[in-house]
């Protein structure tokens, strides 16, 4: 686009384009890791997964907890996981 200024000389006026990406993934996926006070505490999978929901609920009351997430590897020596969140 050409706009023509107060000398008569042709001034090119700025354009810009505007790209939007979305996300196309079904999932998204999240390192987590759990710091206790007691570090001695054991914890399996099933106990981890009832820990997260347990402050999902605290934190968001019982919409955060009914939110579909998987564990998908769980580390028990550093209670470290990888959570497969649906993207919605």
């Amino acid at each position: 686009m050409v706009e023509i200024g107060d000398g008569g000389k042709s001034i090119k006026s700025s354009s810009y384009e505007r790209i939007v990406l979305k996300n196309t993934s079904e999932y998204h996926y999240l390192k987590i890791r759990l710091e206790l006070d007691d570090t001695n505490i054991s914890l399996n999978a099933v106990e981890y997964k009832q820990l997260i929901i347990s402050a999902l609920k605290r934190l968001h009351g019982e919409v955060g907890a009914a939110l579909p997430f998987d564990v998908l590897t769980y580390e028990e020596q550093n209670l470290s996981a990888i959570l497969r969140v649906p993207n919605r």
